[in-house]
């Protein structure tokens, strides 16, 4: 008989060198994924550096962590090994993909580079250059512009969360590659990493097979940094209007709500979708599928280190600019004063459960989950619970959590554009107080 599925909970392990492996085994699977995740959380960038953590994630992607950076391509194409990285607010996540005979093989080709990184400065200086160019592009696109006004206004302006991930022009063109390595060596230890591998391997088997692999990146007897995380300051609610001569105009709405770890999540989660999760939730249903002024508009969580972001978007013509912010705040109102159906909470809930399973079916996607919980550090049962919590939330619970979190008094609204909209009609048409 098979086993009945069940959300995907990782073995903790501490392997030798300090790092934290976090196991779990997908029977059948050729293929193996690995995450590295490395504490370098963009709070942590030196002042006036701002961007530096996206450089180095990109670099470390590109392999320029190693002194000979083409072997070390080639090395992992031979291994059948890919290798990717990102950056985000809490850390840096290497990966790494490749047949399950050669993960070792492949975690030892780059643990010298993850002891020692080389960051050579040519390289260096052509990713620098190359997000000053991106820097440049994005004063120009109106869904960067909003997602900047959002931050800047939902955050206050002495904290990192304010200001872009990947820096300003006046931050990046600062970047040199000796900044770069200063930036790693200063933060990342292996007692500090967590290492999540999901593929078909035995974990109890696990330590003594990547041990060896691993043996080359070790602390440098230095302890890591304790990392006094900065404290969350929520700004000011704010209507901003950011004219512009754009082929679409681009609304944003966004407010905190609480933690992923939070009793409350789930009911934001299910809010959420029933607003803005699919095109037959609330936003594309009027906005859409009724009056046409939208390809789609959609609501989304952003899971933070303590608390989190509930954000809806989209674009419409200039020509129904005004029009469309009217449906937005009538449909936020309408959810506040009769809420959502049952039915409708039922069907999301359905929704969030099932796709979850579907699409914890790779190991690609069981890494990256695990990786987020190690990232946040939620329960290793994160997944589990929170699934299971689902269940119980009701229509009045993801009602209050979309109207408390999108009231004119606590969120933050964004326009870009409006094809000549004068500033009074937006903020006429998006309600209350222009802080533009």
């Amino acid at each position: 008989m098979t086993p009945a599925w069940t959300f995907p909970q990782p073995r903790r392990t501490r392997l030798a060198n300090g790092a934290t492996l976090f196991s779990h085994r997908t029977r059948g699977s050729a293929l193996s994924a690995v995450h590295l995740v490395l504490d370098l959380p963009s709070e942590a960038e030196p002042s006036g550096l701002d961007g530096i953590a996206s450089i180095c994630a990109k670099a470390l992607a590109l392999g320029a962590c190693h002194d000979d950076q083409r072997h070390f391509l080639a090395e992992l194409a031979r291994l059948g090994a890919t290798m990717g990285a990102r950056c985000d607010d809490v850390s840096i996540r290497l990966t790494m993909e490749a047949p399950k005979e050669h993960i070792a093989a492949a975690l030892a080709l780059i643990a010298p580079a993850l002891a020692d990184p080389a960051f050579p400065g040519t390289e260096i200086e052509r990713l620098v250059h190359q997000r000053l160019e991106a820097i440049h592009r994005s004063g120009n696109d109106p869904a960067a512009l909003a997602a900047r006004a959002v931050n800047t206004r939902l955050f206050t302006g002495a904290g990192r969360l304010s200001r872009p991930r990947g820096g300003t022009a006046s931050t990046v063109s600062e970047i040199s590659a000796d900044q770069v390595r200063a930036f790693y060596a200063s933060n990342v230890r292996p007692e500090n990493t967590s290492i999540v591998l999901v593929g078909d391997h035995d974990p109890a088997r696990l330590p003594p097979d990547l041990e060896p692999a691993l043996a080359a990146w070790r602390g440098n007897g230095v302890s890591p940094a304790v990392r006094n995380h900065e404290p969350l300051r929520p700004g000011e609610p704010a209507l901003v209007h950011i004219p512009g001569d754009h082929a679409q105009t681009h609304v944003a709405m966004a407010g905190l709500v609480p933690g992923q770890s939070a009793p409350e999540w789930p009911a934001v989660m299910v809010g959420g979708f029933c607003l803005g999760g699919t095109v037959t939730s609330r936003l594309d249903q009027q906005l859409r599928e009724t009056n046409g002024h939208s390809f789609g508009f959609r609501a989304r969580t952003r899971p933070l280190r303590a608390r989190g972001v509930l954000t809806v978007t989209g674009a419409v013509a200039p020509a129904v600019t005004e029009a469309a912010l009217e449906d937005v705040v009538a449909i936020v109102e309408r959810i506040r004063e009769e809420g959502f159906t049952e039915t409708e909470c039922e069907a999301a809930i359905r929704y969030l459960r099932g796709s979850a399973r579907v699409q914890l079916q790779t190991t690609r996607s069981i890494a990256a989950a695990l990786a987020d919980q190690a990232a946040y550090s939620l329960a290793d049962d994160h997944l589990a619970r929170l699934h299971a919590s689902l269940r119980g939330v009701r229509a009045d619970d993801a009602s209050s959590a979309v109207a408390f979190t999108l009231d004119p008094s606590r969120c933050v609204r964004v326009v870009v554009g409006g094809g000549g909209l004068p500033a009074a009609r937006v903020r006429e048409a998006f309600g209350g107080t222009s802080g533009h």
